[in-house]
């Protein structure tokens, strides 16, 4: 985030977004780092994600079939937003 704050560019129409999908500690660091960069004015916020396998089988569950013995994703993608109006 210190490296994308030296862009030259308007603050007030600058957003960062922080994708948070780790499996470890690193939450409460992400975190903190998006609130400090909030306090400085930055618009920015975290989005934390479901773990790649969770997600795998999630879709294969509601897919009706059983989670593929390699791992290999279902057809479906992981992560899929929704336009907003």
């Amino acid at each position: 985030m210190e490296e994308i704050v030296k862009i030259e560019y308007p603050k007030e129409l600058l957003q960062i977004q922080v994708l948070d999908d780790s499996t470890d500690d690193t939450a409460p660091f992400a975190g903190a780092l998006v609130e400090r960069y909030r306090a400085l004015g930055y618009r920015s916020n975290i989005i934390t994600a479901p773990t790649a396998m969770d997600s795998r089988r999630e879709r294969c569950r509601k897919a009706s079939k059983p989670p593929p013995a390699n791992s290999s994703p279902c057809s479906t993608p992981i992560f899929a937003r929704r336009p907003t109006s």
